[in-house]
């Protein structure tokens, strides 16, 4: 029984998760993220989902999805979103 009990307090500890922000948009104090996806020539990918999140390892597993896109017919995208104060830091991750 205490096997048990130590477990479910142990698995409460270390819970994960995931926001999805990206179909929010925004309005104001945006972020843009540009690029393009090629191939080893150099040619664009067209429709490929690209997708642009905050990512936050201590004290807690958290993911917040801020936006997502698809690349244009020559690899080409542009992501817009938001991203909150408290995720600009030292310890903190984008991806």
């Amino acid at each position: 029984m205490n096997k048990i009990i130590f477990l479910l307090l142990a698995f409460s500890l270390f819970q994960s998760c995931q926001v999805d922000d990206s179909a929010k948009g925004c309005n104001e104090n945006c972020t843009s993220v540009i690029g393009r996806v090629v191939r080893a020539d150099n040619t664009g990918i067209s429709n490929i989902k690209v997708a642009f999140s905050f990512v936050q390892f201590v004290p807690y597993n958290y993911t917040r999805n801020i936006a997502e896109t698809y690349t244009d017919e020559n690899g080409n995208y542009e992501i817009i979103g938001f991203i909150e104060d408290r995720e600009l830091g030292i310890n903190e991750n984008f991806s």
